[in-house]
């Protein structure tokens, strides 16, 4: 998770978090949209670097086996 973290961290823009932040914000405060979950729509920032590591580390360990 910190490596994750630290990839979110340099590879987002500022603006991009500020826009992301307050739409979560507006979905869960004025919406009561508490299924509304921010990870999953922008997905290319918050999950495609986690799956792909994940991957590797199952391949990798499918292959000493």
């Amino acid at each position: 998770m910190l490596v994750q973290r630290e990839r979110i961290a340099n590879s987002i823009q500022i603006d991009l978090l500020k826009q992301i932040f307050e739409e979560a914000l507006s979905e869960w405060g004025d919406k009561a949209n508490f299924g509304y979950n921010p990870q999953l729509k922008f997905k290319q920032y918050f999950l495609d670097f986690r799956i792909k590591y994940m991957t590797e580390v199952l391949r990798q360990l499918a292959s000493i086996s």
